[in-house]
Protein backbone atom coordinates (compact mmCIF):
# COMPACT_ATOMS: atom_id res chain seq x y z
CA UNK A 1 0.00 0.00 0.00
CA UNK A 2 2.54 2.41 0.87
CA UNK A 3 4.39 1.61 -2.58
CA UNK A 4 1.28 2.50 -4.42
CA UNK A 5 0.98 5.92 -2.59
CA UNK A 6 4.11 6.58 -3.24
CA UNK A 7 3.91 6.09 -6.99
CA UNK A 8 0.88 8.24 -7.24
CA UNK A 9 2.53 11.02 -5.25
CA UNK A 10 5.25 10.78 -7.71
CA UNK A 11 2.98 10.79 -10.98
CA UNK A 12 0.29 13.40 -9.38
CA UNK A 13 3.31 15.85 -8.27
CA UNK A 14 2.58 18.18 -11.35
CA UNK A 15 -1.26 18.95 -10.60
CA UNK A 16 -0.50 21.66 -8.31
CA UNK A 17 1.62 23.33 -10.72
CA UNK A 18 -0.89 22.86 -13.55
CA UNK A 19 -3.84 23.99 -11.23
CA UNK A 20 -1.82 27.44 -10.15
CA UNK A 21 -1.06 28.39 -13.88
CA UNK A 22 -4.69 28.23 -14.89
CA UNK A 23 -5.61 29.74 -11.87
CA UNK A 24 -3.41 32.52 -13.28
CA UNK A 25 -4.42 32.13 -17.23
CA UNK A 26 -8.18 31.13 -16.83
CA UNK A 27 -8.76 31.87 -20.71
CA UNK A 28 -5.91 31.38 -22.38
CA UNK A 29 -5.95 27.40 -22.28
CA UNK A 30 -9.27 26.89 -24.30
CA UNK A 31 -7.11 25.86 -27.21
CA UNK A 32 -7.16 21.79 -26.55
CA UNK A 33 -3.32 21.96 -28.05
CA UNK A 34 -2.01 24.59 -26.07
CA UNK A 35 -3.09 22.77 -23.00
CA UNK A 36 -1.09 19.78 -24.15
CA UNK A 37 1.87 22.05 -24.91
CA UNK A 38 1.57 23.59 -21.67
CA UNK A 39 0.59 20.02 -19.52
CA UNK A 40 3.75 18.17 -21.33
CA UNK A 41 6.26 21.97 -20.24
CA UNK A 42 4.94 20.78 -16.73
CA UNK A 43 5.51 17.31 -16.03
CA UNK A 44 8.53 17.45 -17.75
CA UNK A 45 10.03 20.39 -15.12
CA UNK A 46 8.30 18.75 -11.88
CA UNK A 47 9.89 14.91 -13.40
CA UNK A 48 13.22 16.50 -14.02
CA UNK A 49 13.34 17.97 -10.66
CA UNK A 50 12.29 15.08 -8.99
CA UNK A 51 15.09 13.51 -10.19
CA UNK A 52 17.12 15.25 -7.89
CA UNK A 53 14.71 13.04 -4.96
CA UNK A 54 15.08 9.90 -6.08
CA UNK A 55 19.29 10.04 -6.48
CA UNK A 56 19.78 11.44 -3.06
CA UNK A 57 19.19 7.94 -1.31
CA UNK A 58 15.89 8.40 0.94
CA UNK A 59 15.70 5.24 3.09
CA UNK A 60 12.06 6.11 3.73
CA UNK A 61 11.89 5.18 0.30
CA UNK A 62 14.60 2.88 -0.65
CA UNK A 63 13.33 0.35 1.97
CA UNK A 64 10.33 -0.38 0.05
CA UNK A 65 11.66 -0.34 -3.27
CA UNK A 66 15.20 -1.33 -3.49
CA UNK A 67 17.83 1.20 -4.76
CA UNK A 68 18.33 -0.97 -8.05
CA UNK A 69 14.85 -0.16 -9.12
CA UNK A 70 14.74 3.24 -7.83
CA UNK A 71 17.87 4.06 -9.77
CA UNK A 72 15.97 2.35 -12.93
CA UNK A 73 13.35 4.34 -12.35
CA UNK A 74 15.46 7.72 -11.85
CA UNK A 75 16.44 6.60 -14.99
CA UNK A 76 13.49 5.93 -17.55
CA UNK A 77 11.55 9.01 -15.59
CA UNK A 78 14.61 11.26 -16.85
CA UNK A 79 14.00 9.39 -20.42
CA UNK A 80 10.14 10.30 -20.29
CA UNK A 81 10.95 13.63 -18.91
CA UNK A 82 13.13 14.62 -21.25
CA UNK A 83 10.82 13.47 -24.32
CA UNK A 84 7.99 15.52 -22.96
CA UNK A 85 10.24 18.54 -22.85
CA UNK A 86 11.54 17.89 -26.32
CA UNK A 87 7.32 17.49 -27.99
CA UNK A 88 6.58 21.23 -25.61
CA UNK A 89 9.90 22.47 -27.18
CA UNK A 90 8.21 21.63 -31.00
CA UNK A 91 4.59 22.30 -30.33
CA UNK A 92 5.45 25.64 -28.58
CA UNK A 93 6.82 26.92 -32.04
CA UNK A 94 2.86 27.05 -32.53
CA UNK A 95 1.91 29.49 -29.99
CA UNK A 96 4.85 31.61 -29.38
CA UNK A 97 7.97 33.27 -31.27
CA UNK A 98 11.12 32.25 -30.54
CA UNK A 99 13.36 34.86 -28.34
CA UNK A 100 15.49 34.81 -24.75
CA UNK A 101 12.73 33.04 -23.35
CA UNK A 102 13.03 30.15 -26.12
CA UNK A 103 16.90 30.11 -25.98
CA UNK A 104 17.31 29.43 -22.03
CA UNK A 105 14.54 26.29 -22.60
CA UNK A 106 16.55 25.35 -25.79
CA UNK A 107 20.21 25.26 -23.80
CA UNK A 108 18.56 23.38 -20.76
CA UNK A 109 17.23 20.69 -22.97
CA UNK A 110 20.42 20.40 -25.17
CA UNK A 111 23.02 20.01 -21.47
CA UNK A 112 20.26 17.87 -20.35
CA UNK A 113 20.25 15.52 -23.62
CA UNK A 114 24.07 15.53 -24.00
CA UNK A 115 24.15 14.26 -19.86
CA UNK A 116 21.46 12.20 -20.53
CA UNK A 117 22.13 10.30 -23.14
CA UNK A 118 26.06 10.00 -21.92
CA UNK A 119 24.72 8.64 -18.27
CA UNK A 120 22.25 6.12 -20.12
CA UNK A 121 25.33 5.07 -22.64
CA UNK A 122 27.40 4.34 -19.67
CA UNK A 123 24.43 2.10 -17.60
CA UNK A 124 23.32 0.26 -20.54
CA UNK A 125 24.83 -3.51 -20.02
CA UNK A 126 21.78 -5.98 -21.61
CA UNK A 127 20.18 -6.79 -25.04
CA UNK A 128 20.67 -3.12 -26.21
CA UNK A 129 24.13 -3.58 -26.83
CA UNK A 130 23.33 -5.94 -29.75
CA UNK A 131 22.22 -2.90 -31.54
CA UNK A 132 25.68 -2.11 -33.11
CA UNK A 133 25.81 1.56 -33.04
CA UNK A 134 25.39 1.81 -29.06
CA UNK A 135 27.59 -1.31 -28.95
CA UNK A 136 30.28 0.94 -30.42
CA UNK A 137 29.77 4.10 -28.99
CA UNK A 138 30.43 2.21 -25.11
CA UNK A 139 33.08 0.92 -26.59
CA UNK A 140 34.79 4.47 -27.82
CA UNK A 141 33.65 6.20 -25.06
CA UNK A 142 34.83 4.23 -22.35
CA UNK A 143 38.38 4.85 -23.46
CA UNK A 144 38.20 8.02 -22.11
CA UNK A 145 38.21 9.98 -18.58
CA UNK A 146 34.54 10.81 -19.06
CA UNK A 147 33.55 7.05 -18.58
CA UNK A 148 35.82 7.06 -15.27
CA UNK A 149 33.42 6.28 -12.30
CA UNK A 150 34.09 9.91 -10.92
CA UNK A 151 34.18 11.97 -13.97
CA UNK A 152 30.43 9.87 -14.59
CA UNK A 153 29.75 11.74 -11.19
CA UNK A 154 30.87 14.98 -12.31
CA UNK A 155 28.87 14.41 -15.35
CA UNK A 156 26.07 13.57 -13.64
CA UNK A 157 26.22 16.77 -11.21
CA UNK A 158 26.06 19.31 -14.38
CA UNK A 159 21.95 17.84 -14.26
CA UNK A 160 21.57 20.65 -11.27
CA UNK A 161 23.04 23.68 -13.67
CA UNK A 162 20.64 21.93 -16.47
CA UNK A 163 17.99 22.40 -14.05
CA UNK A 164 18.58 25.74 -12.71
CA UNK A 165 18.83 26.93 -16.25
CA UNK A 166 15.31 25.08 -16.98
CA UNK A 167 13.82 27.25 -14.04
CA UNK A 168 14.89 30.36 -15.12
CA UNK A 169 13.56 29.99 -18.53
CA UNK A 170 9.98 28.69 -17.09
CA UNK A 171 10.16 32.18 -14.62
CA UNK A 172 10.48 34.15 -17.75
CA UNK A 173 7.86 32.23 -19.71
CA UNK A 174 4.39 34.16 -20.71
CA UNK A 175 2.56 31.81 -18.31
CA UNK A 176 3.88 32.62 -15.47
CA UNK A 177 3.51 36.58 -16.22
CA UNK A 178 1.94 38.12 -13.90
CA UNK A 179 1.00 35.32 -11.79
CA UNK A 180 3.09 35.37 -8.27
CA UNK A 181 0.84 32.47 -7.18
CA UNK A 182 2.35 30.32 -10.14
CA UNK A 183 5.86 31.45 -9.25
CA UNK A 184 5.72 31.04 -6.08
CA UNK A 185 4.53 27.52 -6.52
CA UNK A 186 7.26 26.44 -9.36
CA UNK A 187 9.93 28.29 -6.71
CA UNK A 188 8.59 26.06 -4.10
CA UNK A 189 9.41 23.05 -6.30
CA UNK A 190 12.44 24.12 -7.47
CA UNK A 191 14.05 24.78 -3.70
CA UNK A 192 12.73 21.56 -2.79
CA UNK A 193 14.46 19.98 -5.46
CA UNK A 194 17.41 21.87 -4.77
CA UNK A 195 17.48 20.90 -1.18
CA UNK A 196 17.87 17.83 -1.68
CA UNK A 197 20.45 17.33 -3.94
CA UNK A 198 22.22 19.76 -1.21
CA UNK A 199 21.73 17.26 1.34
CA UNK A 200 22.70 14.41 -0.63
CA UNK A 201 25.99 16.34 -2.00
CA UNK A 202 27.25 18.64 1.16
CA UNK A 203 24.99 18.12 4.52
CA UNK A 204 25.05 14.20 4.00
CA UNK A 205 28.84 13.87 3.37
CA UNK A 206 29.82 16.35 6.55
CA UNK A 207 27.23 13.94 9.04
CA UNK A 208 29.03 11.23 7.35
CA UNK A 209 32.43 12.40 8.18
CA UNK A 210 31.41 12.58 11.92
CA UNK A 211 31.11 9.10 11.91
CA UNK A 212 34.35 7.87 10.50
CA UNK A 213 35.48 4.54 9.57
CA UNK A 214 39.36 3.27 10.21
CA UNK A 215 40.67 0.40 7.84
CA UNK A 216 42.15 -2.18 10.43
CA UNK A 217 43.11 -4.61 8.01
CA UNK A 218 43.57 -5.61 4.40
CA UNK A 219 43.29 -9.64 3.71
CA UNK A 220 44.29 -10.76 0.61
CA UNK A 221 41.88 -13.28 -0.07
CA UNK A 222 42.90 -14.52 -3.59
CA UNK A 223 45.22 -12.99 -6.14
CA UNK A 224 42.66 -10.67 -7.07
CA UNK A 225 40.49 -10.21 -4.51
CA UNK A 226 40.70 -8.25 -0.86
CA UNK A 227 38.75 -7.63 2.16
CA UNK A 228 39.08 -4.87 4.14
CA UNK A 229 37.86 -4.75 7.48
CA UNK A 230 36.98 -1.26 8.75
CA UNK A 231 36.48 -0.43 12.68
CA UNK A 232 34.22 2.68 13.57
CA UNK A 233 36.40 5.76 15.32
CA UNK A 234 33.42 6.39 17.60
CA UNK A 235 32.36 2.25 18.47
CA UNK A 236 29.34 2.04 16.61
CA UNK A 237 28.19 0.49 13.56
CA UNK A 238 25.53 0.79 11.93
CA UNK A 239 22.59 -1.80 11.96
CA UNK A 240 22.01 -3.80 8.68
CA UNK A 241 20.29 -6.54 7.31
CA UNK A 242 22.79 -9.45 5.60
CA UNK A 243 22.94 -8.92 1.71
CA UNK A 244 22.93 -5.27 1.51
CA UNK A 245 25.05 -2.57 0.40
CA UNK A 246 27.14 0.66 1.27
CA UNK A 247 28.49 3.58 -0.43
CA UNK A 248 32.57 3.41 0.39
CA UNK A 249 34.65 6.34 0.32
CA UNK A 250 38.17 5.73 1.08
CA UNK A 251 40.36 8.59 2.12
CA UNK A 252 43.86 7.29 1.20
CA UNK A 253 46.03 7.86 -1.80
CA UNK A 254 43.83 5.41 -4.21
CA UNK A 255 41.65 8.63 -4.31
CA UNK A 256 38.42 9.04 -2.52
CA UNK A 257 35.49 8.80 -4.69
CA UNK A 258 32.78 6.97 -3.47
CA UNK A 259 31.51 3.43 -4.87
CA UNK A 260 28.87 0.72 -3.41
CA UNK A 261 30.25 -2.41 -2.50
CA UNK A 262 28.38 -5.17 -0.76
CA UNK A 263 28.97 -5.65 2.44
CA UNK A 264 30.36 -9.14 3.22
CA UNK A 265 30.35 -8.76 7.26
CA UNK A 266 27.43 -10.42 9.34
CA UNK A 267 25.14 -7.99 11.44
CA UNK A 268 26.08 -9.83 14.75
CA UNK A 269 29.63 -8.42 14.30
CA UNK A 270 29.75 -6.06 16.62
CA UNK A 271 33.34 -5.32 16.33
CA UNK A 272 33.52 -4.21 12.71
CA UNK A 273 32.29 -4.27 9.24
CA UNK A 274 34.10 -5.74 5.66
CA UNK A 275 34.21 -5.23 2.18
CA UNK A 276 35.23 -8.03 -0.12
CA UNK A 277 36.57 -6.23 -2.95
CA UNK A 278 37.17 -7.84 -6.52
CA UNK A 279 40.29 -5.71 -9.21
CA UNK A 280 38.01 -5.39 -11.99
CA UNK A 281 37.95 -1.37 -13.09
CA UNK A 282 40.18 1.70 -11.94
CA UNK A 283 39.35 1.89 -8.49
CA UNK A 284 39.36 -1.49 -7.25
CA UNK A 285 42.35 -2.48 -8.56
CA UNK A 286 44.11 -0.12 -6.51
CA UNK A 287 42.83 -1.49 -3.75
CA UNK A 288 45.87 -3.65 -2.76
CA UNK A 289 47.05 -0.18 -1.85
CA UNK A 290 44.67 0.79 1.05
CA UNK A 291 46.71 0.90 3.90
CA UNK A 292 46.00 -0.06 7.63
CA UNK A 293 44.72 3.26 9.34
CA UNK A 294 43.35 4.65 6.17
CA UNK A 295 39.93 6.53 7.12
CA UNK A 296 36.94 6.02 5.16
CA UNK A 297 32.82 6.50 5.65
CA UNK A 298 30.35 4.52 4.94
CA UNK A 299 27.01 5.61 4.22
CA UNK A 300 24.80 2.50 4.24
CA UNK A 301 22.51 0.35 4.35
CA UNK A 302 20.94 -0.07 1.06
CA UNK A 303 19.22 -3.13 -0.98
CA UNK A 304 16.72 -5.30 -0.41
CA UNK A 305 19.05 -8.44 -1.28
CA UNK A 306 18.54 -9.86 2.00
CA UNK A 307 16.68 -13.45 3.13
CA UNK A 308 15.25 -11.61 6.31
CA UNK A 309 12.98 -9.47 4.29
CA UNK A 310 11.39 -13.06 3.05
CA UNK A 311 10.57 -14.79 6.49
CA UNK A 312 7.89 -17.28 4.54
CA UNK A 313 10.82 -18.68 2.46
CA UNK A 314 11.58 -21.95 3.95
CA UNK A 315 14.51 -22.56 2.18
CA UNK A 316 17.53 -20.10 1.14
CA UNK A 317 19.50 -20.63 -1.90
CA UNK A 318 22.07 -18.64 -2.94
CA UNK A 319 23.19 -18.62 -6.72
CA UNK A 320 26.64 -16.74 -6.78
CA UNK A 321 28.56 -15.94 -9.59
CA UNK A 322 32.60 -14.87 -9.01
CA UNK A 323 32.43 -11.57 -6.65
CA UNK A 324 28.61 -12.07 -6.32
CA UNK A 325 29.92 -14.09 -3.15
CA UNK A 326 30.23 -11.08 -1.17
CA UNK A 327 26.41 -10.77 0.29
CA UNK A 328 25.72 -14.62 0.23
CA UNK A 329 29.00 -14.26 2.86
CA UNK A 330 26.79 -11.89 4.92
CA UNK A 331 23.95 -14.05 4.59
CA UNK A 332 26.10 -17.30 5.99
CA UNK A 333 28.02 -15.60 8.52
CA UNK A 334 25.31 -14.62 9.35
CA UNK A 335 23.24 -17.84 9.69
CA UNK A 336 26.05 -19.32 11.13
CA UNK A 337 25.61 -17.42 14.18
CA UNK A 338 21.67 -17.28 14.27
CA UNK A 339 20.09 -19.57 11.69
CA UNK A 340 22.08 -22.77 12.19
CA UNK A 341 19.70 -25.13 11.00
CA UNK A 342 18.37 -23.17 8.25
CA UNK A 343 17.91 -25.34 4.62
CA UNK A 344 20.48 -23.28 2.51
CA UNK A 345 22.05 -24.39 -0.46
CA UNK A 346 25.41 -22.50 -2.31
CA UNK A 347 25.63 -22.47 -5.98
CA UNK A 348 29.19 -20.97 -6.26
CA UNK A 349 30.76 -20.55 -10.26
CA UNK A 350 33.73 -19.21 -11.13
CA UNK A 351 36.16 -19.69 -13.65
CA UNK A 352 39.11 -21.80 -11.76
CA UNK A 353 39.33 -22.83 -8.07
CA UNK A 354 41.57 -20.42 -7.15
CA UNK A 355 39.00 -18.06 -7.14
CA UNK A 356 37.21 -19.20 -4.72
CA UNK A 357 37.94 -17.87 -1.42
CA UNK A 358 37.22 -18.50 2.44
CA UNK A 359 37.72 -22.13 1.93
CA UNK A 360 38.11 -22.92 5.14
CA UNK A 361 35.13 -20.97 6.50
CA UNK A 362 33.18 -22.54 4.20
CA UNK A 363 34.16 -26.35 5.85
CA UNK A 364 33.62 -24.67 9.53
CA UNK A 365 30.33 -23.52 8.05
CA UNK A 366 29.58 -27.14 6.76
CA UNK A 367 30.48 -29.33 10.49
CA UNK A 368 28.21 -26.61 12.23
CA UNK A 369 25.41 -26.37 9.63
CA UNK A 370 24.18 -29.61 9.02
CA UNK A 371 21.57 -27.88 6.26
CA UNK A 372 24.19 -26.47 4.64
CA UNK A 373 25.03 -27.50 1.08
CA UNK A 374 27.82 -26.03 -0.58
CA UNK A 375 28.17 -26.75 -4.58
CA UNK A 376 31.33 -24.97 -6.27
CA UNK A 377 31.13 -25.01 -10.10
CA UNK A 378 34.50 -24.43 -11.99
CA UNK A 379 34.12 -23.26 -15.73
CA UNK A 380 37.18 -23.33 -16.75
CA UNK A 381 39.64 -26.32 -14.71
CA UNK A 382 40.40 -29.85 -16.14
CA UNK A 383 41.70 -30.69 -12.98
CA UNK A 384 38.77 -30.28 -10.61
CA UNK A 385 36.80 -33.03 -9.88
CA UNK A 386 33.50 -31.54 -8.70
CA UNK A 387 31.00 -29.47 -10.63
CA UNK A 388 32.10 -28.16 -13.63
CA UNK A 389 30.92 -25.78 -16.40
CA UNK A 390 28.27 -23.10 -16.18
CA UNK A 391 25.18 -22.91 -13.45
CA UNK A 392 22.01 -23.24 -15.96
CA UNK A 393 18.49 -24.59 -15.36
CA UNK A 394 19.47 -28.56 -15.81
CA UNK A 395 22.47 -27.76 -12.78
CA UNK A 396 19.95 -25.79 -10.40
CA UNK A 397 17.12 -28.52 -11.39
CA UNK A 398 18.95 -31.62 -10.21
CA UNK A 399 21.07 -29.90 -6.94
CA UNK A 400 17.87 -28.93 -5.84
CA UNK A 401 15.98 -32.55 -6.19
CA UNK A 402 19.98 -33.80 -4.71
CA UNK A 403 18.98 -32.37 -1.28
CA UNK A 404 15.03 -32.30 -1.76
CA UNK A 405 14.61 -28.92 -1.99
CA UNK A 406 10.82 -27.58 -2.97
CA UNK A 407 10.88 -24.58 -5.67
CA UNK A 408 7.43 -23.43 -3.90
CA UNK A 409 9.24 -22.95 0.01
CA UNK A 410 12.73 -22.17 -1.66
CA UNK A 411 13.88 -18.45 -2.09
CA UNK A 412 16.10 -17.60 -4.96
CA UNK A 413 19.28 -15.50 -4.36
CA UNK A 414 21.17 -14.59 -7.64
CA UNK A 415 24.13 -12.48 -7.71
CA UNK A 416 27.12 -12.27 -10.28
CA UNK A 417 27.98 -10.50 -13.70
CA UNK A 418 24.80 -9.36 -15.39
CA UNK A 419 25.40 -12.02 -18.60
CA UNK A 420 25.51 -14.78 -15.64
CA UNK A 421 22.69 -13.15 -13.49
CA UNK A 422 20.20 -12.85 -16.47
CA UNK A 423 20.77 -16.66 -17.40
CA UNK A 424 20.14 -17.85 -14.05
CA UNK A 425 16.98 -15.62 -13.88
CA UNK A 426 15.85 -17.11 -17.14
CA UNK A 427 16.71 -20.66 -16.32
CA UNK A 428 15.13 -20.34 -13.09
CA UNK A 429 11.73 -19.40 -14.67
CA UNK A 430 11.73 -21.59 -17.24
CA UNK A 431 12.11 -24.55 -14.40
CA UNK A 432 9.00 -23.12 -12.40
CA UNK A 433 10.45 -20.83 -9.88
CA UNK A 434 7.78 -17.93 -9.85
CA UNK A 435 9.28 -14.34 -10.11
CA UNK A 436 8.52 -13.11 -6.32
CA UNK A 437 10.72 -16.09 -5.18
CA UNK A 438 13.88 -14.60 -7.13
CA UNK A 439 16.03 -12.05 -5.89
CA UNK A 440 18.25 -10.18 -7.54
CA UNK A 441 19.53 -6.43 -7.78
CA UNK A 442 20.13 -5.29 -11.04
CA UNK A 443 22.05 -1.42 -11.72
CA UNK A 444 22.74 -1.94 -15.11
CA UNK A 445 19.77 -1.75 -18.27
Amino acid sequence: MIKLFLYIIYLLSPLIPIIAIYIGNPSKYSNPLMEITMIFAVCAFVWLGFEFILSSRIKFVEKYFGMDKIYRFHSIMAVISLILAFIHSQLVEFFVEGGLTGQIGEISLVMFGIIGGLALLFLIDSILLKIKPLAYLKKHFSQYMLFKHEKQILLHNLTAIAYTILFIHVLLSPPLQGSRFSITVFTVYYLVDMFFYGYHKIIKKSKLKKNMFIVNEIIKESNTMYTLQLVPENGHIFNYNPGQFGFLRLFSEIGIEEHPFSISSDPLNADYISFTIKELGDFTSKIKNVKSGDKATVDAPYGRYSFLNFPDEENTVLISGGVGITPALSMLRYMRKKEKNRNVILMWGVKNPEELICMDEFKDMLSEMENFHFVPVISNSNSWEGEKGRIDKERIKRILELYGFSMNSSGFYVCGPPSMAKSVILGLKDIGVSSDKIHFERFSM
